[in-house]
C-alpha cells in the first residue's frame, strides 16, 4: 500500500502535515509557510535510534523547498537544523518489513540550539574523513 503526505492549511500561513497509510493518518508536524520552519515533536525514549544517536524524518517531505529549517522538539527541548544541511549529513534508510516510508536519519550532534546557528552550518565544509561522533 502506498503512503501519502497530506498538507492541510489550518490558518493562513500554517499547514498541518500528516502521513496517510492505508486507513490511518499520522500527524508528522506543522509548517509555517511564511518562514519555512517545519516543527515536529519527538519523544527520546520512543523515537531516538540508539545505535546511531539519530532521529528519522520522512525523506520525501524533506525534499520540499518550502522547508528551510526543521525545529525538532525532543522531549520539549528545541533543536534546529537547516533542511539543506540535513540532506547533506543524513543517512537514508527504508525499513520495508515494518512498512515505513523512506526515511532520513540525522545524528543529534548535527543539530543546533538556535535557528541562526543551524543556518550558519550551511557554509561549513563537510569533514571528509571523519564520522559524526556518537554520544
Amino acid at each position: 500500500m502506498q503512503n501519502h503526505i497530506l498538507y492541510k492549511e489550518t490558518l493562513p500561513g500554517f499547514w498541518v502535515i500528516v502521513l496517510q497509510t492505508g486507513f490511518t493518518t499520522k500527524h508528522i508536524g506543522k509548517l509555517h509557510t511564511t518562514s519555512g520552519v517545519f516543527e515536529c515533536k519527538r519523544i527520546r525514549a520512543k523515537h531516538l535510534h540508539r545505535k546511531t544517536n539519530s532521529i528519522a524524518f520522512n525523506y520525501s517531505l524533506m525534499q520540499s523547498d518550502k522547508i528551510k529549517i526543521i525545529k525538532l522538539s525532543l522531549d520539549n527541548e528545541p533543536f534546529y537544523i537547516a533542511r539543506e544541511y540535513l540532506l547533506r549529513v543524513g543517512e537514508v534508510y527504508r525499513y520495508k518489513k515494518q512498512g515505513f516510508e523512506l526515511q532520513i536519519f540525522v545524528n543529534l550532534n548535527y543539530f543546533s540550539r538556535t535557528p541562526a546557528a543551524a543556518l550558519s552550518k550551511l557554509n561549513e565544509q563537510p569533514k571528509l574523513f571523519e564520522e559524526a561522533p556518537l554520544c
